[in-house]
């Protein structure tokens, strides 16, 4: 048998293999143990836990009042630049909620063109479409993030969501994204601060994007 045949016979075998072999359900996996249960309650605790892990910052608010006020003091720390803002009425009523957060704030239909302008916003806020329980993530596409940057440009990323966008997994995002209509051209999944150890395996925040994410949780009735 020729080495040609010989490498043609394996690849048949390893296709053959593939073909019978059963993958199990996800969820029957040690990565899913923990898959939380469905109630707010649950899944925001969780979620919490697990964004905080990651350095995330969490912050749960009982009201818009409250989340105005959780927001004016995390942009305190955040340099005295300007504020960019996803044009949504869930942002627009916190932000309503508390005066002093109005003069550093700019909405996404007075966003500078040039992108060195817009290199100078201190923060970025957005909602989000899902917040994944299990993973302390952030579900997010353009139509909900105020394009492709702002989420990714500032060096702090601010998202005000409520306890009705809280989904057990990832699996169930994508689920009821798949349901809805909506013009959007990406979607990405934020798990934490941008992080990266390539270099001498030494962690560094900010490599690739926000240095920062803090989540306000506004609870829903």
């Amino acid at each position: 048998m020729s080495a040609r045949e010989n490498i043609l016979n394996r690849l048949r075998q390893a296709e053959k293999s593939a073909q019978e072999h059963t993958l199990p359900h996800v969820h029957d996996q040690e990565l899913y143990r923990d898959f939380p249960e469905e109630s707010p309650e649950v899944m925001l605790d969780l979620f919490a836990r697990r964004l905080v892990a990651l350095q995330g910052e969490f912050y749960a608010a009982a009201s818009e009042l409250e989340a105005a006020e959780k927001l004016l003091h995390i942009l305190s720390s955040a340099g005295d630049g300007p504020v960019a803002v996803q044009e949504h009425t869930l942002l627009h009523s916190v932000v309503e909620h508390n005066t002093g957060l109005r003069n550093r704030l700019v909405f996404e239909q007075n966003f500078p063109e040039d992108a060195r302008e817009f290199a100078a916003f201190e923060a970025g806020i957005t909602t989000a479409d899902w917040l994944i329980a299990r993973s302390g993530s952030i579900l997010l596409r353009t139509n909900r993030a105020g394009g492709r940057r702002l989420s990714v440009l500032p060096p702090l990323h601010v998202v005000i969501a409520t306890t009705g966008q809280l989904v057990p997994s990832l699996e169930q995002g994508l689920d009821r994204i798949r349901a809805q209509e909506a013009d959007w051209s990406y979607m990405t999944l934020i798990t934490g601060p941008s992080r990266t150890a390539d270099i001498e395996k030494i962690l560094v925040l900010g490599a690739h994007g926000p240095k920062r994410l803090a989540v306000i949780v506004i609870e829903q009735n």
